[in-house]
């Protein structure tokens, strides 16, 4: 699995069975389905902008803290 596109799962809206994503995809506009209700779950197409922006500050944050950590 590529480190920068983390497999997820988020409870379906519906029938609350996991929805699994991968978040680039999502970050993409990729739409994906919950395998028990079929309800699907993407990111509005204007919302879009913020999430990979809040991503990569994630990612910075992620990537200062780790080296931290692993000399402990």
């Amino acid at each position: 699995m590529n480190a920068n596109n983390t497999s997820q799962k988020i409870p379906c809206p519906v029938c609350k069975n996991d929805i699994h994503f991968e978040t680039l995809a999502l970050l993409q506009g990729a739409q994906f389905s919950c395998n028990h209700c079929d309800a699907k779950i993407s990111l509005m197409a204007d919302s879009i902008p913020k999430a990979k922006e809040v991503y990569q500050k994630y990612k910075q944050v992620k990537e200062t803290v780790q080296p931290k950590v692993s000399k402990k």
